[in-house]
């Protein structure tokens, strides 16, 4: 019979001691959201993620990207544009996480914009749960090289034509387009300085 010595190995779940700091995290984690709520930096944020939510390809909407003039005569198919949408939402959350002030209000804007999604549009909000298209968005943004082009080979492979050169740079100004714009619209929302 052979025996393991087992002494070194940790069982997962079980919490050996308490940790002290961790009242103090949810205190002042509790404590900046309080502050965010009443300088009304989180409805500023919850709004903002509303107006993103409504962001699409093809809207005529007044506050919408403009993306019509960028994406050409005629439009895509069907099957692009949804694409573009998904990399349209994507691009939103992403430059959420990097350009709103705090992580807290980052998180409060993403969901609200999940939340208007689910509302307004819940089967297009299934595809992007579903599907694997953001994990392979965030590859790309990690990837070496020039993100703007990892984006748009990603979007191209998404699209099922990984090497088409004009779904390449349609995803790559579609990116660099949105990204600007949404970085203008974050950089136009008055948020309240932290005290």
């Amino acid at each position: 019979m052979n025996t393991f010595d087992d002494s070194d190995m940790k069982i997962f779940g079980v919490k050996e001691s308490s940790d002290v700091s961790d009242g103090a995290e949810v205190q002042a984690l509790a404590q900046e959201m309080k502050r965010q709520r009443l300088n009304g930096n989180s409805e500023r944020a919850k709004q903002l993620g509303i107006r993103l939510a409504a962001l699409a390809p093809d809207s005529a909407d007044a506050d919408s990207l403009d993306l019509i003039r960028l994406l050409g005569d005629p439009l895509p198919s069907a099957e692009i544009m949804c694409q573009i949408r998904i990399l349209l939402i994507f691009t939103a959350e992403s430059c959420l996480h990097l350009y709103t002030p705090t992580p807290l209000l980052a998180t409060t804007a993403v969901d609200a914009l999940y939340d208007k999604l689910i509302e307004d549009d819940p089967g297009f909000y299934d595809t992007i749960s579903n599907g694997a298209a953001f994990s392979f968005y965030y590859l790309a943004l990690r990837h070496s090289g020039k993100t703007d082009e990892n984006i748009g080979m990603t979007f191209a492979m998404l699209c099922g034509e990984e090497h088409d050169a004009a779904l390449i740079q349609l995803g790559e100004r579609v990116y660099q387009y949105v990204t600007r714009k949404i970085r203008e619209i974050i950089d136009g929302i008055q948020f309240a300085e932290p005290r």
